[in-house]
């Protein structure tokens, strides 16, 4: 188009209104100057090309608003995400609640030394009504199932295995086995897990029921006897008459002592303690430790001195309650002797207790020499020597043997 035509209603030094409101127009010449038409370009000052387009767009309404369909595609997008993420978690879940998961939670706790913490899942007696896991009468010392009796603890979880995979109805059980290493050597053991009602829909929930504690049975053949310790907790053994009593810990090797002082003695025990075998019956699964005590230096030599002082008070003519032995009997030849020895063997002892404090039984062989002296022929004397330990010192009685 040209320059727009001069007549009565245009002044061609003014900007259309509408035009301007539509903004369309573009100036292409130098600065207006509505005093000077000289000042204005030629036939192309104007530029109307667009004019139309825009006085369209000021005669077509508003289109509808489109950013719904965006919203809606997220919203879908967000929704399928959310289903398909929790199909996984549930199926994450799922792996989660198997009897093999729940138990191999609990061995690993075991392995880990978290005692405290596998209890606290599977109480040491076991959580089930039943016969005992042993025949004895068990104990929880709580020191020896605490984290800090791991430090004896040797296992180790190689792996948990399930052969039936079927899901049992709610308060069935199902076996699972655990393969282990006790002490470095391998160990296996199976333990029950019941199916308890689900959590949530298609969540199934289990409880192990058999705890990896093992009852360890402390025997002390020395009648009355019982007081003795599990890595240097005190415990309470039994005399094999008394029947047993079993103190609870959790798999691994543990020393098992019994402190006598320095009158009694017993030779450490080491047990290697592992689970109950696959093919052993756990509800008499147990590991015994036995203690034999015998009579300590100290014992011996209270009672070595006062069967020499009874021999010598003997020879001396001295009255003795009980009698004398023949051998050394007052008038015999050893009486006239400078100088005579007496040595001992011990040949028995044995050692219990009376109700109120131990007792060391001893059979001591004597025999008299008189070396480097004329004298009459070596005698051979038995005594019994009966050392009370209720005291300090003990009291020693002596009591000739008659062959």
């Amino acid at each position: 188009m040209g320059r727009r035509p001069d007549d009565e209603f245009s002044d061609p030094s003014a900007v259309d209104d509408d035009v301007a409101a539509a903004g369309m127009h573009r100036w292409r010449g130098g600065p207006l100057d509505h005093g000077d038409e000289d000042a204005t370009a030629g036939d192309d000052a104007w530029d109307d090309s667009d004019t139309g387009a825009g006085d369209a767009a000021d005669s077509v309404e508003p289109r509808p608003h489109r950013r719904r369909r965006p919203v809606l595609t997220t919203l879908t997008a967000v929704a399928v995400l959310a289903v398909v993420t929790a199909g996984v978690l549930l199926a994450q879940e799922r792996e989660r609640r198997t009897p093999e998961a729940s138990v191999e939670r609990y061995a690993q706790l075991v392995a880990d030394g978290e005692y405290e913490a596998a209890s606290a899942i599977v109480p040491v007696l076991g959580s089930w009504e039943g016969p005992a896991v042993s025949s004895a009468p068990r104990e929880v010392v709580p020191e020896l199932v605490s984290d800090e009796a791991s430090a004896n603890g040797d296992f180790t979880l190689v792996e948990v295995t399930r052969e039936d995979e079927t899901i049992p109805p709610v308060g069935e059980t199902v076996e699972v086995t655990v393969r282990s290493e006790t002490d470095g050597r391998p160990t296996s053991s199976v333990l029950r897990v019941e199916r308890r009602p689900d959590s949530s829909p298609g969540l199934p929930s289990w409880r192990v029921l058999d705890s990896l504690a093992v009852p360890l049975v402390v025997r002390v053949p020395n009648k009355g006897l019982v007081e003795v310790t599990v890595d240097s907790v005190p415990v309470t053994g039994t005399a094999p008459e008394d029947g047993d009593a079993a103190t609870m810990v959790y798999p691994g090797v543990h020393t098992v002592a019994f402190d006598g002082g320095e009158y009694l003695l017993a030779q450490d025990v080491e047990r290697r303690v592992a689970p109950a075998g696959s093919s052993v019956d756990p509800q008499t699964w147990s590991v015994i430790a036995s203690l034999d005590v015998i009579p300590g230096e100290a014992a011996v030599g209270a009672a070595l001195a006062d069967a020499t002082s009874f021999v010598d008070a003997c020879i001396a003519g001295e009255p003795a309650d009980p009698p004398c032995p023949d051998p050394v009997a007052a008038g015999t030849a050893w009486a006239d002797l400078p100088r005579y020895d007496t040595t001992w063997t011990q040949i028995g002892s044995s050692v219990f207790t009376d109700g109120s404090a131990p007792v060391v039984v001893l059979q001591l062989l004597g025999s008299i020499t008189s070396p480097g002296v004329t004298g009459p022929p070596p005698a051979v004397v038995q005594l019994g020597a009966t050392v009370r330990l209720g005291n300090e010192p003990p009291t020693v009685e002596i009591t000739p043997i008659e062959d």
